[in-house]
Parts: structure tokens; C-alpha cells; sequence
């Protein structure tokens, strides 16, 4: 290779060179991808240390702290690059991602709001029902990430319960770790909703005991799911569960919050989508 660029002319070498380097700045210039600046504030180096110290339970050395913050700056670049691609669009995961968390966003503001005792006792009093005892449920679950899986969760969970049924797998072999465990005792209906999500919750509250069951959708993924038994429990008075009521009182206003919300951003948008598409379904 040498011999071959020793034997083209000195001038013809250097115009060629410089060609190639106004096409590849052309192209960097056409494309975007000009320097850009990613400055890193000091409160943010400060976060970064903050977590090296309590994921090893101590301070961090500067070669630690240096790397983690390597590792930041190369997910700022990927992350901008993602965005270059148009990746926040095309990719269901990360636009599922994002909606999810613009809901958790919109969905907060009920976190800030403390109910007076009227209306939460208003709200007590329709929750209650006329025997004032309420279920308790045990249950094991199998999780099923859908981030992970890549959109094929609930096909896969389906495809586990079949297996499970006809005893050719064993449960150990199947679904993927799950942050809160296999194994769930004493959860209300409250605290199924609080936990995995008001479908979860109606799903759980239809099944019946000592087979699996499923897949159910939850703000995680999709679970199959065993009931092992359910219990009555007289239902504690208003003061004595107050904290619980503030919690569920809070997770209704997420939600109204959040149909409010979208109702306004339904205003905002110009909707368009084929409507004969759905009125041919009328048909069959």
C-alpha cells in the first residue's frame, strides 16, 4: 500500500486528501453532526457520587468516580444520537417509555394535594361495602418484561401458561426477575391497584384459586399468576386507616388527573385516523 501511494505524484495525493476531507465535512455539516457542547454540572457530578457511595457503602475514589462519569457522558452521547435517528419515534418501547413517563409527570401532582376530612370521608364511605369485611389475597406470580422481551411479553407469558398447564416446564425455569419477588400475602384490593395497576387488580379479584392463570397486565409487564388463598377480614373504621384512604384517595385523583389532562391535550391536537377502517369491523 505504501509503494502504491509512494508511486502517485505529491500534488495529486494532496488533492485528493483534501477532496475527501471537504466530502466527509459536507457530509458531517449536511447530517448534523457538527461538534456539539455537553457540559456536565457540578450538582450532577455531585449525584454521581452521592450514588457510587451508597451502592458501595462508602466514598468512592477518584478513578471510580471518574468512570461513572464516563459512563454518563457515553449515555448523553448515544442518548443524542438516538434522537438524531428518530429513534423517540419509530422505536414502541422508547415511545411507550416516554408516555409513561409524561403520565408519571402529570400523574404526580396528586402527590402534592392533601384531602380534608369531608371529602375523605365521602370518599371512605363509597368504598366501603354493606358487610364491612374486606379480601385479602395470596398469590405467586410469574413476571414477564416487556421492556426486555422487546414487545413479546404477553405472547410469551401465554405460550409459558400453556407449558405450566400440561407440566412439561417447571415454574423456576420460567418469566424474568421481578423487583418485588415471586410471592404476595395479605395484599387488599387497594393494594394490589397501589402495586401493579387497576386492570391487575379486576383481573386478580376474577380468578379463581389453585391454577395459573393469565397473563395480566401490570405497569410492568404481564404476569401469569397463582391464587393460594384469600381471606375475610373485618374492615378496619375511618381513623384507624386513614393513611391507607390517603393512598387510595390518591391513586383515584392520578388517575382523574391524568384523564383530565389528556382531555385538554385532545383539544390541543388535530386528530386524524381513517374512520371507514373502523366502521368495516361494524361489518363483520
Amino acid at each position: 500500500m505504501l509503494r502504491l501511494l509512494s508511486r502517485i505524484p505529491p500534488l495529486v495525493l494532496f488533492l485528493a486528501v483534501g477532496a475527501l476531507l471537504f466530502a466527509l465535512d459536507s457530509w458531517r455539516d449536511r447530517y448534523g453532526y457538527k461538534a456539539q457542547h455537553i457540559e456536565v454540572a457540578a450538582a450532577k457530578i455531585d449525584r454521581l457520587e452521592r450514588s457510587l457511595k451508597k451502592r458501595y457503602g462508602r466514598q468512592p475514589s477518584r478513578d471510580e468516580l471518574n468512570a461513572e462519569l464516563k459512563a454518563y457522558i457515553d449515555e448523553e452521547l448515544l442518548y443524542r444520537e438516538a434522537l438524531k435517528l428518530g429513534l423517540h419515534q419509530s422505536d414502541e418501547i422508547v415511545r411507550r417509555r416516554l408516555a409513561q413517563t409524561m403520565a408519571f409527570i402529570i400523574e404526580g401532582k396528586a402527590d402534592l394535594e392533601t384531602p380534608e376530612d369531608n371529602p375523605l370521608r365521602a370518599f371512605y364511605d363509597k368504598q366501603k361495602t354493606g358487610s364491612k369485611v374486606t379480601a385479602r389475597v395470596d398469590f405467586r406470580q410469574l413476571f414477564f418484561n416487556s421492556d426486555r422481551r422487546k414487545g413479546r411479553a404477553e405472547q410469551d407469558a401465554t405460550k409459558a401458561l400453556e407449558k405450566l398447564k400440561l407440566g412439561e416446564v417447571a415454574q423456576a425455569a420460567i418469566g424474568d426477575a421481578f423487583i418485588l419477588g415471586q410471592n404476595f400475602r395479605g395484599y387488599s384490593e387497594a393494594k394490589l391497584v397501589e402495586t401493579f395497576g387497576r386492570e391487575f387488580a379486576d383481573a386478580i379479584a376474577e380468578t379463581g384459586p389453585n391454577q395459573w392463570a393469565g397473563p395480566f397486565s401490570s405497569m410492568y409487564g404481564s404476569h401469569l399468576v397463582l391464587i393460594e388463598g384469600r381471606t375475610q377480614v373485618k374492615a378496619p373504621g375511618f381513623e384507624k386507616q386513614r393513611a391507607q384512604l390517603i393512598n387510595a384517595w390518591r391513586i383515584q385523583r392520578r388517575r382523574e388527573i391524568r384523564e383530565q389532562a389528556l382531555d385538554q391535550l385532545r383539544q390541543e391536537y388535530d386528530i386524524d385516523y381513517p374512520l371507514e377502517r373502523l366502521q368495516k369491523m361494524d361489518q363483520l
